[in-house]
Formats: structure tokens, C-alpha cells, sequence
């Protein structure tokens, strides 16, 4: 089973059924060549650039929301 949405003219996709976390909870697709997150796409639309190595957080559950996003360094993430 895949779960897709659309944005920003994508089409991003999720696995629910994944054994891996990571492919059960965010969405992602192909953006030229590098395989890029659905979350932290929408992050730098909204802001910018995210710093190396800085997380784009979900501040509760896994909503992809500007207004449930948090921007962290690793050591606040972690």
C-alpha cells in the first residue's frame, strides 16, 4: 500500500506498512536526483535554506504543517 500527496507540483509518497519508521511516517519523492523529504521541503519554501545537519522537527505527531515544525540543531533534536 502507498499513501501520495501532492506539492508543489509532486507527487510524494509514504509506505504505512513498511517495516522501516522512516518510510511508514514521512513523505518523500525524487527532487533532481537526491531522494528529499516532504517536511523539510516545505520548511525551506516557507524559510530557507536548513542548516547543515539541522533537523526539521515534528513538534507533535507526524502533520505536515508549517505551524507544527521546529527547525533544531542536532544537540537540541537529540
Amino acid at each position: 500500500m502507498v499513501e501520495t500527496v501532492e506539492y508543489g507540483g509532486r507527487t510524494w509518497q509514504r509506505y504505512p506498512e513498511s517495516k522501516r519508521k522512516s518510510d511508514r511516517v514521512y513523505f518523500r519523492c525524487t527532487i533532481d536526483g537526491k531522494p528529499t523529504l516532504l517536511h523539510r521541503q516545505m520548511w525551506v519554501d516557507a524559510y530557507g535554506p536548513i542548516p547543515p545537519r539541522w533537523h526539521v522537527h515534528h513538534k507533535l505527531g507526524y502533520e505536515n504543517a508549517l505551524s507544527n515544525f521546529e527547525c533544531l540543531s542536532p544537540k537540541k533534536h537529540a
